[in-house]
């Protein structure tokens, strides 16, 4: 890398290791250069554990060595000009996947579209199809509207109507 590189740079990434979460990027700029393997920061690497990596030509900014080396890391990606966040909020957070699922935080509520499927462990209010496989345990009462079965309904107990 030559004495005109600065500690900053913009460029475009080339090539993904997803295993060793790092890239390859392409600066135009600078005479056409192709920078060796970049790790990637992350939120946490620790006990607490995130997981990002950059689509190949996205762009982003990297911080290099101020020695003039090579050795650096891509620190983030931004929204380049006339492309914006698909939603946008003071309290939110959201991330959107290629498949068109989502997760949405927004002001304490959290939604999740999963195309498809998704486990939670929570209290949780569903608003589409519930499939169970398996058996369905009540601590508590149902509440709800008719109860239709397309299949055999056994009671234990008493059952009112």
């Amino acid at each position: 890398m030559s004495d005109t590189w600065s500690s900053n740079r913009i460029g475009e990434v080339v090539a993904i290791d997803a295993a060793k979460c790092r890239v390859k990027v392409h600066f135009e700029e600078m005479d056409d250069y192709t920078s060796d393997w970049l790790p990637v920061l992350q939120f946490g690497t620790g006990n607490v554990k995130h997981y990002w990596l950059p689509s190949v030509g996205e762009q982003v900014v990297c911080v290099f060595n101020s020695d003039g080396s090579e050795e650096g890391f891509v620190i983030g990606s931004y929204y380049p000009e006339g492309a914006y966040p698909p939603e946008s909020g003071a309290q939110m957070r959201f991330v959107k996947f290629p498949d068109g699922s989502l997760v949405r935080w927004n002001n304490g509520v959290l939604t999740v579209i999963a195309i498809n499927g998704v486990n939670i462990t929570a209290n949780v209010v569903i608003t589409g199809n519930l499939n169970i496989s398996g058996n369905l345990v009540v601590g508590g009462s149902i509440n709800s509207g008719p109860i239709t079965s397309s299949g055999i309904v056994t009671a234990a107990g008493f059952v009112t109507a």
